[in-house]
């Protein structure tokens, strides 16, 4: 099995703080012994779009590598709202933070795509980490990327209001599909109201009335459920007026 190279965009309500396609890889600095190790260790486990890679409060056994594809992690809360942490796309791991296949999963994670992942256990993790110095530098890479999203999240939920923080995330999205800098890009892909919704952990109907809004105001467009940014600038500046 090849490991792919030029990771698929990520995409996270926490890039306002840091670039989620920084994270580390489990695979970097490995050679090809190590990393055919690792692949041999694993086992490889594939999921249809719309498919629960794993569950919130179910038991612990491991993490996956994503391979091909992309996985949404998000939080339910006892009152059934959403949060979304990140979209993930191949080159990052999820079912963190544990990695030791304790207790149970804080967030579940979906399939949003046909996705081939590389299951972990505690037990080859361990194994792993002991017999290969890179491979537990990686390890620990990512778990430090893991703590700085969850702080991200935790800060901006925390200091900023739910308008800026749908403004800030339709600029992310344009960012990762904009050239040179443009002030004007439309989204490359469909983001339904409750997508948004569950990406800042909001009602759909919150949403909806927001987009409204910020089409009267010049501020987007929207045409066969691709939005469009009219001009960056001026929407992030409607982000920042609150701070």
């Amino acid at each position: 099995m090849q490991i792919p190279s030029n990771p698929q965009r990520s995409t996270s309500l926490v890039e306002t703080f840091l670039d989620i396609d920084d994270a580390p890889d489990l695979f970097a600095g490995l050679d090809a012994d190590a990393r055919a190790e690792v692949l041999a260790i694993g086992a490889m486990r594939r999921f249809g779009r719309g498919e629960t890679v794993f569950g919130q409060g179910r038991e612990h056994s491991g993490v996956l590598v994503i391979l091909d594809g992309e996985v949404r992690s998000y939080y339910l809360s006892p009152l059934g709202r959403e949060i979304t942490l990140a979209y993930w796309s191949r080159g990052h791991f999820v079912g963190g933070p544990e990695i030791f296949g304790r207790g149970v999963h804080s967030w579940s994670g979906v399939a949003t795509r046909d996705s081939e992942l590389l299951f972990l256990s505690g037990k080859a993790i361990r194994t792993l980490a002991l017999k290969q110095p890179q491979f537990s530098l990686n390890v620990i890479e990512a778990l430090v990327f893991k703590g700085k999203c969850f702080s991200a999240l935790l800060q901006l939920l925390g200091t900023r209001s739910s308008r800026a923080l749908l403004a800030h995330m339709i600029l992310i999205l344009g960012r990762s599909v904009a050239a040179g800098g443009a002030d004007r890009v439309t989204l490359d892909v469909r983001y339904s109201q409750e997508e948004l919704a569950k990406m800042i952990g909001a009602t759909r109907q919150w949403v909806a009335t927001s987009l409204a809004r910020m089409r009267q105001a010049g501020l987007i467009e929207i045409a066969d459920g691709y939005i469009t940014i009219l001009s960056a600038r001026a929407l992030q500046a409607y982000a920042d007026l609150d701070g």
